[in-house]
């Protein structure tokens, strides 16, 4: 492979396509972020995707920002948490606790209670005084 008139061995060429091919592959999560933000109505704010644990700037239909994971959109199916039906919201927990699996064609949905709601849990929570507001 030659650039600029150097000629570039096997492991230059390897390395050389892998950042080709990563920023391609995160190229198409970027657009697929906001084919997702579209299809409810809303946008992603975020200029880039870095991986599946960063957080993204969100916008839904009615205005409402907040930050969260593309993991959560996509996988999780989860878009607005201030939009959501009043019975996923739980009152005891003023961030907005919401319910795990939501059934709107039978009209309920379940809450498993996990340690993290109660306690830090490094997984869940960015640091300890994130928890504790």
């Amino acid at each position: 492979m030659l650039i600029d008139g150097i000629l570039l061995n096997g492991s230059v060429k390897k390395a050389i396509s892998g950042r080709i091919r990563q920023k391609i592959f995160l190229r198409e999560l970027d657009i697929k972020a906001n084919s997702i933000a579209q299809e409810q109505d809303g946008m992603c704010l975020s200029t880039e995707y870095i991986n599946a644990n960063t957080q993204m700037l969100w916008r839904c239909a009615k205005g409402h920002e907040w930050s969260t994971t593309l993991y959560r959109i996509k996988n999780m199916r989860r878009w607005c948490c201030i939009c959501q039906p009043d019975f996923l919201k739980i009152p005891e927990y003023p961030r907005g606790l919401e319910l795990d699996i939501y059934y709107p064609q039978y009209g309920f949905a379940i809450e498993i209670q996990g340690k993290q709601h109660e306690q830090y849990v490094k997984h869940f929570h960015k640091d300890l005084e994130e928890f504790e507001t």
